[in-house]
């Protein structure tokens, strides 16, 4: 666990204006994973011969570009609220830069109307998408789509992602990933039932060694092009005075990056799985090795949702406290399965949620915040924060 980030970052102030221009963005962003889902899917997920393929996992499948993916046409990967020398930067009080385009942001307002009207013009500014210049400072930039099928229902997948708090929002991302380390929530700009706007940070131990990111994030729902409601869950590098590099003092790597994830109900079966989009981009020096997996371990989160499902599931219940457990003495053979136990070949196990006994084949382990577990369940840490791998009887877990 890192310094408590009360004491490392200040408050983020933003003003008005601010907050109403990075909505703007990410609402741009999103429409462009919509748009690029929708142009893939017209040529039945086949891309274009600039991406490679990196690889597969279940029904999951990652490809990557070098350079900006072309249904990119907003803030590419880093966005900042002071002018910035980045390249890579995007200004929100004055326009939105690429590596291969410029999107100039004017505001058109009268003395006595109180709302601005934002529009965007284009000028290409000469890179080229997939090369860059050999003397240019900056690491390379690598785009990214991930895309395929998952268990779970689409309102579900994202509602896992949503947290307006920091204590849930690390709880949250250590369900999700075993590699986060500590994270927090800046800033709320907007938080309803189904959505969220805000500035967060997130740190973490990844094959690439300790980094970190700073970042605006949006989470809702929206309409595809056929009027389906999908959600999405985007977020975008984010450059604030009040989250500064902590390279010295925590050595962390700041990372910036951008990505969109579209989750839709799949047409066959619906209510049991999700097709997801996921598109990105990132600044990175990381060897190809590194590169591919990451992408992987990318891929195998996804595709282990429907656990983090079930592990908010859980949460949301009360656990059996360790003096109302079945006895052990009280049940000769599994209460799901009625096959009898034996001391070497079939011992006995508490699921944590009823209390009741069952054998090995009939509970499954699932993830949940230690703060839920009381002294008898072996897993009691200091912090709250720790997620604690759990037994459950196969008979809880699914009439979650």
């Amino acid at each position: 666990m890192l310094t408590p980030t009360p004491t490392v970052f200040a408050p983020v102030s933003l003003s008005r204006s601010q907050a109403e221009r990075l909505e703007t963005m990410m609402k741009q962003q999103v429409q462009d994973a919509v748009l690029a889902r929708t142009a893939q899917l017209s040529k039945d997920n086949n891309l274009d011969s600039e991406w490679r393929f990196v690889s597969s996992l279940g029904q999951l499948k990652t490809f990557k570009l070098r350079g900006t993916d072309s249904f990119c046409s907003t803030s590419s990967w880093a966005t900042t609220l002071n002018r910035s020398n980045r390249a890579t930067a995007c200004n929100v009080n004055d326009r939105i830069s690429t590596g291969s385009h410029t999107w100039a942001m004017r505001s058109r307002s009268s003395v006595r109307s109180r709302h601005r009207r934002l529009s965007f013009s284009r000028r290409t500014v000469g890179a080229t998408v997939g090369r860059r210049d050999p003397l240019d400072p900056r690491p390379p930039l690598r785009s990214f789509r991930t895309f395929g099928r998952v268990q779970g229902h689409y309102r579900d997948i994202v509602d896992v992602h949503y947290a307006s708090n920091s204590v849930d929002f690390v709880q949250q991302q250590k369900l999700l990933s075993p590699v986060v380390i500590d994270g927090a929530v800046l800033h709320t700009i907007r938080a309803t039932k189904d959505s969220y706007l805000g500035i967060k940070w997130i740190a973490e131990n990844s094959f690439a060694g300790k980094r970190d990111v700073c970042f605006v994030e949006m989470v809702g729902y929206t309409t595809n092009t056929q009027g389906q409601e999908i959600g999405f869950v985007a977020m975008a590098s984010v450059d604030v005075p009040e989250c500064p590099e902590l390279t010295g003092s925590m050595k962390l790597t700041r990372v910036r990056m951008k990505r969109t994830m579209l989750v839709v109900p799949s047409a066959d079966t619906p209510k049991g799985t999700s097709e997801v989009f996921v598109m990105g981009a990132s600044e990175t020096n990381e060897s190809s090795i590194i590169a591919h997996a990451q992408y992987r371990f990318n891929m195998a989160v996804l595709n282990d949702i429907s656990l983090v499902i079930d592990s908010q599931n859980i949460a949301k219940q009360t656990l059996a406290l360790h003096k109302n457990w079945v006895p052990d003495e009280s049940r000769p053979s599994c209460s799901i399965c009625s096959r009898k136990f034996h001391f070497m070949y079939r011992r006995r196990h508490h699921c944590r949620l009823c209390g009741d006994l069952v054998c090995k084949t009939c509970y499954v382990t699932r993830a949940v915040p230690g703060a839920d577990m009381e002294e008898g369940y072996g897993c009691k840490p200091a912090d709250n924060t720790v997620i604690c791998q759990t037994k459950f009887c196969v008979r809880c877990v699914m009439g979650l």
